[in-house]
């Protein structure tokens, strides 16, 4: 069984949109290409709570009240200030459900006993 679509294949509509959908920036071929976009995105998401919280907590603000405070204001500056990191993840792990999904059906035919394209 072979994982990877032949040059001369013409690629499905889900393999065409992870394509497509990553125009932005590479992604990266490999089982866990997708986590480095995730990991990023959720380290930069994680730092701003923790400088917001750390803002608050030098103010004198309680620590339980300046997490609360933090992961909120966190969340909508993230929204703004991370865009690109968001978009990146998003294209990372669109592009892992279409090989899941590519993958899934190339299984489910075999055992069906249809010869595969790959």
């Amino acid at each position: 069984m072979s994982t990877g679509s032949r040059p001369g294949d013409t690629p499905t509509v889900s393999e065409a949109h992870a394509r497509e959908s990553v125009a932005e920036g590479p992604v990266a071929e490999g089982p866990v290409a997708w986590l480095g976009p995730v990991l990023l995105y959720t380290a930069a998401r994680a730092g701003i709570v923790l400088l917001f919280a750390l803002l608050l907590g030098l103010l004198g603000v309680p620590l339980l009240v300046a997490l609360l405070i933090a992961l909120i204001f966190g969340m909508a500056v993230s929204m703004v200030a991370f865009r690109g990191l968001r978009a990146r993840m998003a294209d990372a792990l669109a592009a892992r459900s279409s090989q899941r999904r590519a993958k899934r059906e190339r299984l489910r035919a075999e055992l069906r006993g249809e010869r595969t394209r790959s």
